[in-house]
């Protein structure tokens, strides 16, 4: 039993395909980020337990890549707004795959 929304959330990503819409390659890093936690969180809600390793392979991809899509928001003073976002989200990820580990 599920009461999240990752699967109706991964569907639009990828029905819309919004990574693949995106102008800039920061929204691009962003969206696919988006789509990905979404799969990892929805083979976790499917799956359960047995759906801990192959989650946990994708949300570590996830990690890296908002990692360093951070860094390359936080070097460009015309983005600094953004940062914040990705800084949050770094810290909940961050604190997901200590729990999933």
């Amino acid at each position: 039993f599920t009461t999240s929304n990752f699967g109706l959330a991964r569907q639009i990503l990828n029905q819309r395909q919004l990574p693949q819409q995106c102008s800039r390659q920061q929204s691009f890093l962003w969206m696919t980020i988006l789509l990905k936690i979404a799969e990892a969180e929805e083979m976790l809600g499917n799956n359960g337990a047995s759906g801990i390793s192959d989650s946990l392979e994708t949300l570590n991809s996830c990690h890296s890549t908002l990692f360093s899509l951070a860094a390359t928001v936080q070097n460009n003073p015309s983005q600094k707004d953004m940062s914040h976002t990705g800084t949050l989200e770094l810290g909940r990820l961050g604190f997901q795959l200590d729990f999933l580990r």
